[in-house]
Formats: structure tokens, C-alpha cells, sequence
């Protein structure tokens, strides 16, 4: 299996997803805190909605892999977010910790389903904790590090270490308030110098920035600002339904749940090709198409 991935914008080849299946049953009025999930959903209802998901992907000539057609072990109804449990980097696959116990085992479940396909290129082990949704690229040698309530320093540490020996050289390691869950529920690139952002999410405290052995500390929006990065502001209303959290495809083309009206509009003003799919029952979970999409291999 060929795989790297350097951006958030390169044409996506192949992908690693979960359709959700009778896990998802678990998710009950009595279970919804353990499973961090919103509301109930209408299993039913869910799979209509990702089967959508991914044909658009393979209309767009994206190699779709599921989890399932690798592995039996497919029990956790937060499953179905592959991107919080494993990233896969040119040197391989970086094998997360999850900070809620419902998810403990769902990095074992990757790891043994890629291991034949894809090595091991760093495992967060306890105290180490770090979720995939925390990790955006800024550029091909620059990754944004979100650190809050699901990744911590000691699972930053460790990536950083493993990473130095990638072509990644700078690392910007971003505060997130407690209400803020992942990176990637208030920042994510769109396309070249383009992003979306939810201000109160990225401004908690100044950002600091790692380029080999020097660091300093600055406000992110005065970094990006730097750096010739526009942005494209969400509400806090807008977050609840994943505004930011699009999932590019590459060649100027990017997903996003169809109720995010008003920044579809404001992406397809800056000439993007905007790609809306349903998502009232995969929201229910607590994500967006970011957080569904494991990327595999992107230009």
C-alpha cells in the first residue's frame, strides 16, 4: 500500500474510513456521556448518510479503504472517526492514545489492522496522550499541534521527537480552552493560504513555535498573519454544526455537512468547488468530515 501524506490540501488518493455498524446500537439516552456522542442516532439513517459520503469520494476517483474490510474488531461507536486515532505520515503510521476510556482500545484496533500494510513510525503511549483531530498541516514542513482536553505534553513530546526526523521542521503548538475538543474543530486549511477559523478557539493563549532547537512564543493570528495566510471567521453557532472542520480533496474541491450555508458561500466566493453531504445523524457523534477521514496517500 503506497502511502504519505505532507498537507490538508494535496489530491487525495486513498482514505481510511469506518461505516458505522451495530456499534453504534450502544449509543443509548444512558450512554451518550460515555460515548461523547450528542444525541441518539438512526443507525439507518447514519449509513445512508456516510454511504453518500464516501461515493462522492470514489466519483472522485479517491481509493476509499474501510476499517472493517481489514479487521472483525470493530466495536466502538466513536469508531467511525478515523482521523482522531491514527495519522499516516511518509515515514509511516503515528498510532495515537485516546484521553476517553470508551476510545482505549480503538488505536490497537488500527495498528493491527494496518501493521501488514503500513509500519509503525511512532506509538503515544500513557502518560502520553494525543488524538489525531489535533494535528493540521500548515504546509508541507509545518504542523499545527492543538493541546487541550484530549493531548497533552508528554504525547506532544514524543511526536515532536519522532517527527524532527521527518521533512516536518517547524511545529506550532496551539492552546485549546476546555470547551474546544480538537484543532480541527476550529482551524483547518481550505486551500493555499486559506483558512477557516473560530477566533475564541485559537486565541485562548499565545501559540509557540518549534523550528529545531529555538522557540518563541507569539499570538497564532499574528503567526498566520505572518506567514500570508488569510482566514475565513466562523460564529460560535457555526461550530456546533463543524463549520470548520471541511475535508479537502484536493485540485480546489472540499466536503462539508450541507448545513454550514453561509460558509459554503463564503468558500465558493474565494473559487472553491464546495462538495455538500448530509450529516443530521453522523453529527450526532460529535464530528465532522474532517474527523471521519483517515488520509492515506495525498499528492
Amino acid at each position: 500500500m503506497e502511502f504519505g501524506v505532507h498537507d490538508e490540501i494535496g489530491k487525495l488518493r486513498s482514505v481510511l474510513m469506518h461505516r458505522p455498524g451495530e456499534e453504534i446500537k450502544k449509543v443509548t439516552k444512558e450512554t451518550l456521556q460515555q460515548y461523547h456522542f450528542r444525541a441518539v442516532p438512526n443507525l439507518t439513517k447514519m449509513q445512508a448518510e456516510f454511504d453518500d459520503f464516501t461515493t462522492i469520494l470514489k466519483n472522485n476517483n479517491v481509493k476509499v479503504v474501510l476499517l472493517e474490510s481489514l479487521t472483525e474488531k470493530t466495536h466502538s461507536p466513536n469508531l467511525y472517526f478515523t482521523r482522531d486515532i491514527a495519522s499516516i505520515t511518509e515515514k509511516g503510521l503515528v498510532v495515537m492514545n485516546m484521553a476517553v476510556e470508551a476510545r482505549k482500545g480503538e488505536p490497537k484496533i488500527i495498528k493491527e489492522a494496518l501493521k501488514k500494510e503500513i509500519p509503525v513510525h511512532v506509538e503515544i503511549k500513557k502518560p502520553g496522550l494525543l488524538e489525531g483531530g489535533d494535528l493540521v498541516f500548515i504546509d508541507d514542513d509545518t504542523i499545527g499541534i492543538g493541546f487541550g482536553p484530549r493531548s497533552n505534553t508528554q504525547g506532544i513530546k514524543k511526536l515532536i521527537g519522532k517527527f524532527k526526523k521527518t521533512s516536518i521542521k517547524e511545529f506550532v503548538l496551539i492552546p485549546l480552552p476546555s470547551f474546544r475538543v480538537h484543532l480541527d474543530g476550529a482551524f483547518m486549511f481550505v486551500g493555499h493560504h486559506l483558512t477557516i477559523i473560530h477566533e475564541p478557539s485559537i486565541s485562548h493563549q499565545r501559540a509557540q513555535i518549534i523550528i529545531g532547537n529555538t522557540s518563541r512564543k507569539e499570538p497564532f493570528l499574528d503567526y498566520l498573519r505572518w506567514k500570508g495566510i488569510r482566514t475565513i471567521t466562523v460564529s460560535d453557532e457555526e461550530t456546533k454544526n463543524f463549520s470548520p472542520n471541511v475535508f479537502s480533496i484536493g485540485a480546489g474541491k472540499v466536503i462539508s455537512y450541507e448545513l454550514n450555508t453561509r460558509v459554503i458561500k463564503e468558500l465558493e466566493k474565494r473559487g472553491l468547488d464546495v462538495i455538500p453531504i448530509k450529516g443530521k445523524e453522523l453529527v450526532k457523534g460529535g464530528g465532522g468530515p474532517h474527523c471521519m477521514t483517515c488520509p492515506i496517500l495525498r499528492d
